[in-house]
């Protein structure tokens, strides 16, 4: 939860009033302490003090006095929060006054508490309404993210460093949104290694590591994580949200996401036909989660209809395992409108090609999970594979980072291509794509 940072000159009673109410609220306020060691002050602030305006990503300065220490708080808050940050209350002082004295910090948002608020409960509620009457809520778009991944990495690095501080509220939505673009970008390590250096909401945290642990875990299409790494995982995802917030809906619809692939992987791991029955139960009741939640989000534009293709195309998947193929392919053919609607909309974006190339392929990956669990004849099939086979000779060319999605879609092609004599020729195909993009090395 972010954490309100209140400063106060010769009010401390004021400040602790602002406190409770802000709390009655669901706010989590810190009222700038004194010193617990006198000696260790620097200057006007203690390090107690300055730790406090660290974790902060707002502030409420209830200016009776303008004493020395208040103006230094003051001067570090603006220079560490967005303006639209910081909120001034001028407790019998005039704003003209004020503006004269601290001309620097023009600009933000202050307030005269009204005179004829004379006691601490009556300043308190005024306080406290207009503080909450105009917070301005954030709104992070999920798709600046993939065309700006460059600057945000930058910005992640300062923060990482001390230089720069971001709101909270933007910080939970920009890590929350930076699955998808650093899974992209090959950059799941960077945003793992990012966010066990933050201070966040324990449950944001927990479901982004969880998540890029998962993809580490299953990086390559062979790959068969052990089952107590798994249930490890399972652990860390099982807890529905407390917190309200309007990143909610993301956030459980990534927790359900991951937790009914844990639960895939867990039913691999198994040689009992019931226990693989019970995990694919499992892992199908959490993407129908997924999607209750992902249905809650009124923004369907590129990143909801790319979460949405990968939300069907496990939820079919796994219904296809349950021996429910009719209704498997019909997720799976609706993942694929999805991804399709995902590739048009990024294109318009002009998003990178690594983005658009990998997209293409989990279309042609939805592909081959149609003809793996379809009845079509031979000849379809074959004509499908070699419609592919074209396609990857083609984008083979440009650039894919990383190669996880090139070895999933040639492991899928030749599983297909594999069980049948007469699609031999296809196979060899096959292989020497694999060959080639291979020698790709990551592409470049």
């Amino acid at each position: 939860m972010e954490q309100i940072f209140i400063a106060w000159g010769r009010n401390k009673d004021l400040a602790i009033k602002v406190a409770e109410k802000l709390k009655e609220k669901g706010y989590n306020p810190i009222v700038g302490g004194d010193e617990k060691n006198p000696k260790e002050k620097d200057y006007y602030l203690g390090k107690e003090v300055l730790n406090q305006i660290k974790k902060a990503s707002k502030a409420i300065i209830l200016a009776q006095q303008l004493r020395p220490n208040l103006m230094f708080e003051f001067g570090i808050l603006f220079e560490r929060l967005n303006p639209a940050s910081i909120f001034i209350f001028l407790i019998g002082i005039k704003r003209s006054k004020f503006f004269t004295e601290a001309s620097d910090l023009a600009g933000i948002r202050c307030f005269e508490v009204p005179t004829d608020k004379k006691d601490i409960e009556e300043r308190a509620n005024f306080i406290v309404e207009k503080f909450v009457e105009n917070l301005v809520p954030t709104i992070i778009d999920p798709e600046s993210l993939f065309s700006k991944w460059d600057d945000w990495k930058n910005k992640f690095n300062s923060i990482k460093k001390g230089g720069v501080k971001e709101s909270q509220v933007v910080l939970n939505q920009v890590i929350l949104h930076s699955l998808q673009p650093a899974y992209y970008f090959g950059e799941i390590n960077f945003l793992k290694d990012f966010v066990s250096k933050l201070e966040l909401d324990s449950s944001l945290k927990t479901i982004i590591q969880s998540a890029c642990e998962y993809y580490m875990l299953t990086e390559l299409p062979d790959s068969r994580p052990e089952l107590g790494k798994l249930l490890l995982l399972k652990e860390h995802l099982d807890n529905p949200i407390s917190i309200e917030s309007t990143i909610k809906n993301w956030l459980e619809l990534v927790r359900n996401d991951f937790l009914g692939l844990v639960y895939r992987r867990m039913s691999e791991s198994t040689m009992e036909d019931e226990q693989k029955i019970n995990y694919l139960e499992e892992s199908k009741n959490a993407f129908k989660n997924s999607i209750r939640y992902l249905e809650e989000i009124p923004e369907k534009r590129a990143c909801w209809h790319l979460w949405k293709g990968y939300i069907y195309r496990n939820l079919g998947r796994t219904y296809c395992e349950l021996n429910n193929r009719e209704k498997g392919l019909e997720f799976l053919k609706e993942s694929q409108i999805h991804r399709k609607k995902a590739y048009s909309a990024f294109k318009a974006l002009n998003v990178s090609d690594i983005v658009l190339n990998q997209i293409f392929l989990e279309i042609k990956i939805v592909d081959l999970d149609i003809m793996r669990y379809s009845t079509e004849e031979l000849e379809l099939k074959k004509q499908k594979l070699t419609e592919i086979i074209e396609a990857l000779k083609f984008q083979g060319k440009l650039i894919v980072r990383p190669l996880i999605l090139w070895n999933k879609v040639i492991v899928l092609a030749k599983d297909v291509a594999e069980r049948e004599a007469n699609l031999q020729g296809i196979y060899r195909d096959l292989k020497q794509i694999e060959n080639h993009i291979r020698k790709l090395k990551g592409g470049s």
